[in-house]
């Protein structure tokens, strides 16, 4: 007997065409289905689709697989500390508070009790320098005056007091929190892409999924960087290292072969289950000999 290593480096998958029309199978399968060998001597994942065109042995393993990302650390976070206490929404609320009790306090000035009117620019000033805890030189006489400062320097009292406390809490405490848990997760944080194994059962698994979780991260994490991937795990754990990105890889396989890295994060949820065997050509005789 001769063995053989498969050109392409694939398991199989199907091939997708432009105009949706069958492409046959590359890798390990489309091998098979070519006559270029008798048996598949190989954990080859037992799918649906593969069953469709060869006839699979007796299964002897069960392999899940995991998703994997950079471990996440606080130097991540070093130069955005500062300013990770006020999100998106915030600033403009800010911003806007700075302009409206400004002007506010700027109409005070016009009351008759006021002895020395002041200009809009004073006004800011003093808004501005309460949410910096400063003082102001401003004198003034009326009540109305007097209820608006209090209530600038209370709100930015507010204002310094939440950002101290969380600046303090996020510079002490080293959070190494995962960016999300699962594949939802992933998708809704929306800023990751995803990729595996090319040709491989999860290949198909992805691309044909009909609905539900797995069509929705086939379209928005793994289709549009689907021509980069590559046939082995090696690139995608690289790229997992270096970027936003979810290397969907065998457990078994990462811990043998990642498992000592400490910069890797593997996630707890488990997906797309299935027996692992070897494989033969439709109605081949060596089924029966391999499973015996």
């Amino acid at each position: 007997y001769s063995c053989v290593i498969v050109k392409d480096g694939k398991w199989g998958a199907p091939k997708r065409t432009e105009d949706g029309s069958d492409g046959g199978w590359d890798g390990l399968v489309g091998d098979i289905l070519a006559g270029k060998g008798d048996v598949i001597v190989a954990p080859l994942d037992h799918t649906l689709k593969r069953s469709t065109v060869v006839d699979f042995c007796f299964s002897f393993a069960m392999l899940g697989y995991k998703m994997v990302i950079r471990r996440p650390s606080s130097q991540a976070y070093t130069w955005t500390s500062y300013t990770r206490e006020f999100d998106s929404v915030v600033w403009p609320v800010v911003l806007l508070f700075l302009v409206g009790a400004a002007f506010l306090f700027y109409l005070t000035g016009f009351s008759p009790s006021e002895v020395a009117h002041f200009t809009l620019g004073d006004a800011f000033l003093m808004t501005f320098g309460s949410l910096c805890n400063q003082s102001t030189y401003l004198k003034v006489n009326s009540g109305a005056a007097r209820v608006v400062m209090i209530i600038i320097y209370i709100t930015n009292t507010l204002f310094f007091v939440h950002y101290t406390c969380f600046l303090i809490s996020n510079l002490t405490v080293s959070s190494e929190s995962p960016p999300f848990r699962n594949l939802q997760g992933a998708l809704d944080d929306g800023s990751y892409y995803m990729g595996y194994m090319k040709s491989s059962s999860i290949d198909a698994a992805f691309q044909f999924a009909p609905s539900g979780i797995y069509h929705k991260a086939w379209q928005e994490m793994v289709e549009p960087i689907h021509h980069t991937l590559s046939p082995n795990d090696a690139l995608g754990i690289q790229r997992a290292l270096e970027d936003r990105y979810v290397q969907m890889i065998d457990e078994t396989h990462f811990l043998s072969t990642y498992g000592h890295n400490c910069d890797l994060l593997m996630l707890s949820p488990t997906y797309l289950k299935v027996p692992t065997t070897f494989a033969v050509p439709k109605g081949s005789p060596l089924r029966r000999i391999i499973d015996y």
